[in-house]
């Protein structure tokens, strides 16, 4: 019986025409990583101490800062910097301004024990070696205000949770191609605007608006690339999408070099979308959406010019048996439907569906917690933070490219459970040396490799995910069900910013979560159907009847073998409720 799958690999030909259509739609995941991570150069927090009255506003003094901080800043009780308060020996106050006592009697007061403990009342002094300017400098958002920026970003990444849920309904019922124009737009004009913030409240706002908006753009472009894709291709146009995130956050690095403060920044990489607006009146409609959609005719002309651009022959036959078996079917209703709750109905009516994806989203929710927590985390390694994020970057690519290379061979279910479990080790050992650092010689550099080796299976498992979700669920559901896994791996990358704010008192609790949470995942991922070389779902019923098959033989799943009558017991009360 002829699909829809046979009907794209014969139209894929040599594949020239696709490959050129998959850089330009993954073009998306480039701008998205741009905007995403612009936070860690933006909102960077640089080294600080109070402004000290009679010393920073004095021309007497010719101390150098490591005295400065010697003299007026205390220590906490870990014996570090308390950077947020200094030593108030009331200078202007005992010292008249003759130069010639001025200098007497300024050492007298610093050699003695007279003074008082006081908060930063008079602002502060950054330290510019590394961020020029940032919204937490402008703003002040340090000590008892550093909560605000930590609040900011974990609403930043609220606006991935509404994206994700609206950007996935938008898609399915309104198609892809629209989807990436309307958040490329909204991209654009609302992260423009934040350039032009005058206070955090307005530039978390427009921040969080304009993710909610690109981040549709995001999840339409990554779903239209597997959709065009012949089944071979599958793995490796998922993981492209990836490629292009990782390469996005490189060139972020390169970005943030060349401009001096926050505006410039945040002005830069909204005028990215501009791009993608373009290329969206380069892209055709995905013949597989206009199928769900009982657009045939203009489906026909997509697969007509997809051939065209392969230089192969359309199959008029094939097509046209397609078309019958469509007719003939009355298991199609659901793709169908122009309502939103059909499509949710769809995902969540079958008992195997809706565990499956809670599953689903239980991962997705982990790795995007370890995934963000991680990125997040790179100006606190103790290197350069441009080249740690480069260094990032770089991780992101070589995970795709070996990830292509293995999950074709193995499948992405193995190779996704393989990569949590290398990134939860390498979070553990990182706890270890966390907890032994100060006693090990090259600490530093081993954090930045086990740093690094987490990142790479991170992102790995974050660019198989993609494919994974979008195989295991059917046509007509597919973008829903990808929005919906991605809006549960916000919940993630909500809570990540206070893991990372939270090792500041516990040094080794974020990478402890970090190491634990994942081996979790990989528990749950291991129990899931492979999708390798199987052809894509077309409606709820045939989804719900591979998953009954699959879990119906497994050991591990709440729905194995000897409770097969059970879960069927359940099921039916469910659907008749």
């Amino acid at each position: 019986m002829p699909n829809l799958d046979s009907v794209i690999d014969s139209v894929s030909g040599n594949g020239k025409y696709q490959m050129k259509l998959l850089c330009l739609a993954f073009y998306a995941n480039m701008a998205s990583a741009l905007n995403i991570i612009a936070s860690l150069f933006t909102a960077g927090v640089p080294d600080l101490r109070c402004f000290i009255e009679g010393v920073d506003d004095s021309n007497n003094f010719n101390l150098t800062e490591s005295e400065i901080l010697d003299i007026f800043v205390p220590l906490d009780e870990s014996r570090k910097l308390d950077t947020c308060q200094w030593k108030d020996f009331k200078l202007k106050e005992n010292c008249n301004n003759s130069l010639s006592t001025y200098n007497d009697c300024v050492a007298s007061l610093l050699n003695g024990t007279n003074y008082q403990l006081s908060t930063c009342n008079n602002g502060y002094i950054y330290d510019q070696s590394v961020y020029t300017s940032t919204v937490v400098t402008e703003w002040d958002l340090v000590c008892s205000n550093e909560v605000y920026i930590t609040l900011s970003t974990s609403l930043f990444y609220l606006g991935f949770f509404i994206g994700a849920a609206v950007g996935g309904l938008v898609s399915d019922r309104f198609g892809r191609i629209f989807t990436y124009r309307l958040g490329a737009i909204g991209g654009l004009v609302l992260g423009i605007g934040a350039s032009f913030s005058q206070n955090i409240v307005v530039y978390s706002v427009l921040r969080i608006s304009q993710v909610v908006m690109f981040y549709q753009s995001t999840l339409a472009s990554i779903v239209y690339g597997v959709e065009i894709s012949k089944k071979s291709w599958r793995i490796m146009s998922g993981l492209m999408s990836n490629f292009a995130f990782g390469m996005g956050c490189i060139l972020l690095s390169v970005v943030a070099l060349l401009c001096n403060d926050w505006r410039q920044i945040q002005f830069a990489v909204s005028c990215s979308f501009i791009i993608s607006i373009f290329i969206t009146f380069f892209l055709p409609k995905s013949p597989r959406w206009l199928c769900s959609k009982l657009n045939y005719d203009e489906a026909e002309m997509v697969l007509k010019k997809m051939a065209r651009g392969n230089q192969v022959e359309f199959d008029d036959y094939l097509w046209q048996n397609l078309l019958q078996d469509d007719q003939d079917s009355k298991d199609y209703s659901p793709a169908r439907s122009e309502s939103t709750m059909s499509i949710l109905k769809g995902l969540f009516t079958g008992y195997y569906s809706r565990n499956l994806l809670l599953c689903n989203m239980s991962v997705w929710m982990i790795t995007s917690l370890v995934y963000f927590g991680l990125i997040l985390n790179s100006g606190n390694i103790g290197f350069n933070v441009y080249l740690s994020n480069a260094l990032g970057g770089v991780m992101e690519c070589l995970s795709c490219i070996v990830a292509i290379f293995v999950s074709i061979r193995y499948g992405s279910r193995r190779f996704i459970v393989v990569n949590l479990v290398l990134s939860s080790m390498a979070c553990l050992v990182s706890t270890v040396i966390i907890q032994c650092g100060e006693n090990f010689e090259g600490a530093q550099t081993t954090a930045l490799v086990m740093a690094m080796v987490g990142r790479f299976g991170a992102s790995a498992v974050f660019g198989t995910l993609f494919l994974q979700t979008m195989e295991l669920f059917p046509t007509c559901g597919r973008t829903t069900a990808l929005g919906l896994s991605s809006m549960a791996a916000r919940i993630g990358s909500i809570i990540s910013p206070w893991t990372v704010q939270a090792q500041r008192a516990i040094p080794w609790l974020c990478q402890a979560i970090f190491g634990t949470t994942t081996l979790f995942a990989a528990f749950l991922v291991f129990q899931f159907p492979e999708t390798r070389n199987r052809n894509l779902k077309m409606t709820f019923s045939e989804a719900e009847s591979s998953f009954q098959a699959h879990f119906s033989k497994s050991k591990l799943s709440c729905c194995s073998s000897k409770r097969l009558n059970d879960c069927e017991e359940l099921k039916t009360t469910q659907q008749d409720m």
